[in-house]
């Protein structure tokens, strides 16, 4: 906290973080969250390293994501979204989900409990990997959702390498 009081306490323009979270606890993650989102709404530049992509995800507009030393994706969050997110779905049901990731058309499937995130390549139909989905699952929900950041950096680093 010191570290960070020292780095704003003189009103900077720009500045830049490497990992600020880690070793914080979680009331002063979000006292840290809520001064950078103020810091940010007086038009100062907050540039910030993390592995976190749900912190990036949530305070970031602009992302560039790094993967062995070189950029594998670079721009605005929300466009970023709109470009690769036609393919990700929430799936809820119950049977064998591990097996979804077999299916063609399935590029990544992160499971746990009864629910996946299940992204699609770019050129498979919803619709298509649905009917084949109740052949083995029973499917109580899948629908198109706007994937996480993190879903979006494993397929930029997986097309890079």
């Amino acid at each position: 906290k010191i570290q960070l009081v020292g780095t704003v306490l003189h009103e900077p323009d720009i500045v830049i973080l490497d990992e600020p979270f880690s070793g914080l606890d979680p009331i002063n993650q979000q006292l840290f969250k809520d001064l950078l989102a103020e810091y940010k709404s007086g038009g100062k530049t907050i540039l910030f390293s993390t592995h976190v992509m749900e912190q990036a995800e949530k305070l970031c507009d602009r992302v560039c994501l790094i993967s062995r030393g070189r950029v594998v994706l670079d721009g605005e969050l929300r466009a970023i979204k709109q470009e690769l997110g036609g393919n990700s779905y929430r799936l809820v049901a119950a049977g064998d989900l591990e097996r979804v990731g077999t299916l063609a058309g399935v590029e990544h499937v992160m499971a746990r409990d009864g629910e996946a995130k299940v992204l699609l390549a770019p050129e498979a139909k919803g619709p298509e990997v649905l009917r084949e989905l109740v052949q083995f699952l029973d499917v109580r929900e899948f629908r198109s959702e706007e994937p996480e950041l993190e879903e979006i950096f494993i397929k930029a680093v997986r097309d890079a390498n």
